[in-house]
């Protein structure tokens, strides 16, 4: 923790800020029909959206925004 601040304060000091990360890369593969699975549990099987982001492993923003950007473009 101390190391941490250090290394913060030396950057404060000299103008540097840490680099955010770019954007995530799309889910591709086994990552996207795992997630499609997710979804289509919350769906049909009446899954709660915070508990299949703990069975999942896959984040529930990325869950729900994948959904939400679905059901959008569906009508």
């Amino acid at each position: 923790m101390d190391a941490a601040l250090v290394e913060l304060a030396a950057m404060a000091s000299d103008g540097t800020r840490p680099a955010r990360p770019g954007p995530k890369a799309p889910l591709t593969g086994a990552a996207l029909r795992k997630a499609i699975m997710a979804i289509w549990c919350v769906f049909f099987c009446g899954m709660q959206w915070r508990a299949i982001d703990q069975l999942s492993g896959i984040p529930f923003g990325t869950l729900y925004s994948l959904f939400a950007r679905w059901t959008l473009r569906r009508h």
